[in-house]
């Protein structure tokens, strides 16, 4: 490694530059995410300022915001939760991001977002889920 990839001012400016140029931003939530406050914080406070469309994948394969392991920050956001599945993620990233785009900001601030789905998550192999519903 590098001094400079060790550098935290050079590591954000680096981030921020590809988060400028990115269409989503993706969060892999696991047990100790929301103690992660060096880079994924400041991370998620960028995208935030950036108005970049949100993915939050679970690895516990919850299909809608854990509570117990999503920072605080994103728990209120308009943002989609699904499952840590390839399949779902790549459903999310080739959808969310236009359909959130034609939201309102009253819908915007109605908060987090799931896919309302049992199908389908079956069909990944998921078979025991919370309560589905809107938020």
């Amino acid at each position: 490694m590098t001094g400079r990839a060790q550098n935290e001012d050079y590591v954000k400016s680096i981030l921020k530059q590809r988060m400028k140029q990115s269409d989503a931003f993706g969060v892999v939530v696991g047990e100790s995410t929301k103690y992660l406050h060096k880079f994924v914080r400041w991370e998620i406070e960028l995208a935030l300022e950036l108005g970049l469309p949100m993915v939050i994948s679970n690895l516990n394969n919850k299909a809608e915001m854990d509570p117990d392991r999503c920072p605080a920050i994103l728990r209120d956001v308009c943002a989609i939760h699904v499952p840590f599945k390839k399949d779902a993620i790549k459903y999310v990233l080739e959808n969310f991001p236009r359909a959130l785009h034609t939201f309102s900001a009253e819908e915007r601030a109605k908060g987090w977002r799931y896919y309302n789905r049992p199908e389908w998550y079956k069909s990944m192999g998921l078979y025991e889920f919370s309560n589905f519903r809107c938020h």
